[in-house]
Formats: C-alpha cells, sequence, structure tokens
C-alpha cells in the first residue's frame, strides 16, 4: 500500500498527547508571557551566541531575542499537520488496514512528542537569554543541545521499538 493509497482512519486523541501539549505548549506560552513581561527591562544588547562552556561569545540587538519565539511559532505549525495527519508518513511493507491504527497512533505519538520537546527546548532558551540578559546567573550551558538530542533520540527510539512490535 502506497502513502497516497492510504486511507484516513480515525484515532481519538490520547491522554498521554493532551498531557504532552498541554506541557509544550504551557512552557512555550510561560517563556513569550516572561518575555513580554520583562521586554521594558532588558539590556540594548542580548546573548546572541554561546560557546560549549556556556559562556557569551556574541551579544546582538534587543531584537534577537525574538528569534526563539519566532523558531517556536514555526515548529509547532510544521509539526501540528504531521502530527494531525499520520497517515502521510512513511510505513513499513507489512503496514496494512489491520494494523493501520497501531501503525497511525505511534507514529502520531512520536510527532507529539517531538513538537512539544521542541517547544520546551525553544521556551528554555527563551528563559535562559532572558536570565543571562537580566544577569539571573542561570546558564545551562554547554549541556542544553546534547540534553536535547538525548530526549529526541530516545523517544524515535522508544517510538520505533514499539512499531517494531506491530504485526
Amino acid at each position: 500500500m502506497k502513502y497516497f493509497e492510504k486511507e484516513k482512519v480515525h484515532i481519538p486523541r490520547q491522554r498521554d498527547e493532551i498531557i504532552f501539549d498541554f506541557l509544550g505548549y504551557g512552557a512555550f506560552i510561560f517563556s513569550l508571557l516572561l518575555l513580554s513581561l520583562l521586554w521594558g527591562e532588558l539590556p540594548d544588547r542580548v546573548p546572541g551566541h554561546y560557546n560549549f562552556a556556556g559562556e557569551v561569545t556574541r551579544w546582538d540587538a534587543k531584537g534577537a531575542i525574538l528569534i526563539m519565539p519566532v523558531l517556536g511559532v514555526v515548529n509547532g505549525a510544521l509539526f501540528r499537520p504531521l502530527e494531525r495527519f499520520p497517515e502521510i508518513h512513511r510505513f513499513p511493507k507489512r503496514y496494512n488496514e489491520k494494523n493501520a491504527p497501531e501503525f497511525l497512533l505511534t507514529s502520531r505519538r512520536m510527532m507529539n512528542r517531538v513538537k512539544n520537546i521542541l517547544l520546551i527546548f525553544f521556551a528554555f532558551l527563551i528563559i535562559n537569554d532572558l536570565s543571562v540578559s537580566l544577569g539571573w546567573g542561570f546558564n545551562l550551558g554547554y549541556w542544553d543541545f546534547p540534553l536535547l538530542m538525548l530526549v529526541l533520540g530516545l523517544v524515535f527510539w522508544i517510538r520505533l521499538r514499539e512499531m517494531r512490535k506491530i504485526k
């Protein structure tokens, strides 16, 4: 069965998907609210780049801090259709009408996790930039990107393992 021949199968949203959406969107919206509340207190220069030790290596104009919120919104806009229409995803040859709901749900859950992990990551980056700009002293340093890769890798590994078990 080719991807363009797949039937649309309605699978209700699961509780875990709703919880992850709440966490992802909640963290991102919180960071946007915090940014808007603290905008007037931000200095004219904000961190633009960090080295591996977490030290600021480039300072940019205040407006540059808006890059992360824009990327977060773009992330949500791109991942939402992938999550909403899992039938467009590629599946193994053993995909058929009988196991389609399992494949589609597993794939949809994977997109849900990735979208929300990225939203939480963007929220963290916004709060981290605010913290460094305002001198709060909070900075995860070089652990942010490796931690993101580890978490995303675990999500893919778990979901792909689940897909291998589908008969």
